[in-house]
Parts: structure tokens; sequence; C-alpha cells
């Protein structure tokens, strides 16, 4: 059964965890990746934004020096691999990637082929997060143990560099997201709003990874608190007619 306000979802049944939490935490590549390594005896600050759409990778690779679309991206398992092309002060330069999964860090190898040449590298990087990775609609869902479901709306956007937000409950009301922090691959955020004049304090902490993003709510009320596990789809952007 759905319900849309979440003060009577929490009240109404022990929350219990979501075995799609689960699938995403450990097998969605999407989102943004950051590492340093020295292909030329310069230190690089890399980002890799990658996006899934069943076995295929698309995205984008930036470094200090390049900034390039990635190509022929696969995705098996927990094995990714795909390559990008640019020309670096006057040579073409192709980098191709292999690497494995490992809930939020990648490991593999990068091979370099340049002017007949070819270096392989060491390939880490860690889950990091953007503004780009979370503005938009999000639906957050969570259930309990009396079979409930709840979808409410979460609506970030990117406002003068800042990022702003609000949160929709059907008796609670519209929400405004207080303290919103990016830091390496969470993101986190409080609110605080009433309901029959008893105020309710909220506090998330959420992991975007593309278009879906895992995380826990802490609801206080009364000083007892209860914590709530959900799972958040991002709504496809709408397309310019």
């Amino acid at each position: 059964m759905r319900i849309a306000s979440l003060y009577l979802f929490v009240i109404s049944g022990a929350v219990v965890a979501s075995a799609e939490a689960a699938e995403i935490k450990s097998s969605d590549p999407s989102g943004t990746w950051k590492w340093t390594f020295a292909p030329i005896g310069v230190t690089l600050n890399s980002t890799l934004h990658l996006m899934v759409d069943g076995n295929k990778i698309t995205g984008r690779y930036e470094d200090e020096n390049m900034n390039a679309r990635i190509r022929n991206g696969k995705f098996t398992g927990k094995k990714l691999s795909f390559q990008f092309d640019v020309d670096f002060q006057g040579m073409s330069i192709t980098a191709m990637f292999g690497g494995e999964l490992s809930e939020d860090r990648i490991k593999g190898k990068i091979v370099f082929f340049y002017g007949g040449q070819a270096m392989e590298m060491d390939w880490d990087a860690e889950r990091a997060i953007d503004v780009a990775d979370v503005v938009g609609t999000w639906d957050l869902s969570m259930e309990n143990s009396d079979d409930q479901t709840i979808s409410l709306p979460l609506i970030l956007k990117r406002s003068s560099r800042k990022l702003t937000g609000t949160f929709r409950d059907d008796n609670i009301g519209e929400l405004t997201l207080e303290n919103i922090r990016l830091l390496n691959n969470k993101m986190t955020f409080s609110m605080t709003g009433s309901y029959e004049g008893v105020e309710i304090k909220f506090d998330v902490v959420c992991r975007p990874r593309g278009s879906t993003m895992t995380g826990t709510l802490t609801y206080e009320v009364t000083g007892t608190k209860t914590e709530i596990e959900f799972v958040g789809k991002l709504r496809p952007k709408e397309k310019d007619v």
C-alpha cells in the first residue's frame, strides 16, 4: 500500500532495509570519479564522469590539459572498459582504460598510445560528487514492515554557484534543505518542519550514483530518532521542444 506522508509512514511500521539499495550500492559505476597520476612526470588531477545504460558506458574525461568524450564504453559484471582520443601539443594520444568496480572504487590499468609508443599505468579512482551529479528532481522511495511504501520528491537546483533544494510531504508541507554539503562521495543536508504543532527534524546522508542514489534519513520527534533507508531515482530531464 502506498501512502503520501512520511510522518504517518514512520509511525505505522518498522522501517526495513531495501534490497534495491544494496543492489545499487554494489553494481553501478555511474557518477563522478577522481584520481591523480603522472603519465609524463607531471601530476594530473583527473576527473571521470560516467553514465551507464545497460552494458554501455558514456561520459567524459577531464584533467588540467585534456577534456575528451569517452567512446567504446562497456560494462559487464563489475568490469568496465572505454577509451578516449585527444590531441595534446600537436600529438595524437589514445588512452585505453580497463578496470574493475568495487563499490566506491575502480582499480585497473590505463594504456596510452602516442608517437608510435605505448605506456601502461595503474588506475585507482575513488567515487566523488559534483553539483552536476545531484541537480534535478529525485523520487525518494522507502518501505516498512507493513508492506507500505512511500515516494516523495526531492528537488535540487543550482543557484549562483550554490546548491539549493526542497522536499515535499503531504502533511508536513514543503521543507527547505539546509546545510547542504558535498564531500567526497556523499551529500548531506538537514530539514526542519512541524506536524500538528510538533517539531520534526530530519538529517539526510546519501550517495548519488548517476541516475540513482541510496541513503538514510534520520527523523527526530520529541527526542526519539528513527533511521530510514531510502532509494532515489532521478527523473529524466525534459527536452526542449
